[in-house]
């Protein structure tokens, strides 16, 4: 179930940060802001989930004992790093900076897949 919700979340994050720059025609200026802010909104949801989804995971194996201390010190930078490329898209879609929203959206996927991989996998649906 975890890798299916983190499959939805990448999904939905890599959809609605690709379509940002997409322009309406006939373009006028109230639809297209209108518009470009749902987006920065669903992409924010997703990196948002994305996050929650790695870390609640993380959370539940070192609850379960499935961690020893070597793998939570190598994962624990991965989930630094992700966290804060996390704030810097929140402050990023906060100014509508929708080029540093992409970098680090593409930042908080790259350190949440190297975390994901030192994780224990899942043995279930």
């Amino acid at each position: 179930m975890r890798f299916i919700a983190m499959i939805c979340a990448t999904s939905l994050l890599v959809a609605c940060s690709s379509g940002a720059n997409v322009s309406v025609e006939p373009s006028s200026t109230p639809t297209v802001e209108a518009s470009s802010v749902v987006i920065d909104d669903k992409a924010m949801y997703a990196a948002e989930a994305l996050y929650n989804v790695v870390a609640q995971a993380y959370v539940v194996a070192d609850a379960n004992k499935q961690l020893n201390s070597e793998t939570k010190a190598k994962i624990k930078p991965y989930m630094i790093e992700a966290y804060s490329a996390l704030k810097a898209a929140r402050e990023a879609k906060r100014i509508g900076d929708i080029e540093v929203f992409t970098q680090q959206s593409a930042r908080l996927q790259d350190y949440l897949g190297y975390a994901k991989m030192l994780l224990p996998k899942h043995k279930g649906t």
